[in-house]
């Protein structure tokens, strides 16, 4: 995964950090939105990006292809929807690739710094490492990226 893909076009404001303790959610029954909060970590490039970070910090589902091809076709749904044409779905879904291999090579290089297993964040990369891990090999990401 080239940094020169990962700052390609599409590219949008990327959070960082997007996982559920940086969402505040209205009360049920309110307007549904949705504050995201924590900006420390803000950036550029892809927004499959914060997709990918989000979908791999939760849960180990059987039906994981199923889960995250629906929220990427729901993301280029909502591009077209808000103006961008020109991102064909086949295109996402190759990003959405490209995102998790990197992904996956960013937890490998902070995971395998000297003495990150002891510090107290080390221990909630394991299953994070494990579900991005387990996407690739659903997903034959490499392949599909020719690697």
């Amino acid at each position: 995964a080239s940094a020169v893909k990962l700052s390609g076009p599409p590219t949008t404001m990327l959070h960082g950090d997007y996982q559920l303790p940086n969402l505040i959610f209205d009360l049920p029954g309110e307007d549904k939105k949705v504050a995201v909060i924590d900006w420390q970590s803000v950036g550029r490039g892809l927004g499959l990006s914060d997709l990918s970070m989000f979908l791999s910090s939760y849960g180990d589902a059987g039906n994981r292809l199923e889960i995250e091809t629906g929220f990427v076709e729901l993301y280029q749904s909502a591009l077209v929807e808000n103006g961008i044409n020109d991102y064909e779905l086949a295109q996402c879904i190759i990003d959405y690739h490209t995102v998790q291999a990197a992904r996956l090579m960013r937890l490998v290089v902070v995971m395998g710094s000297p003495g990150f297993e002891e510090t107290k964040t080390g221990p909630r990369f394991r299953p994070i490492l494990a579900r991005v891990s387990n996407s690739i090999i659903e997903w034959n990401t490499l392949e599909r990226l020719g690697i």
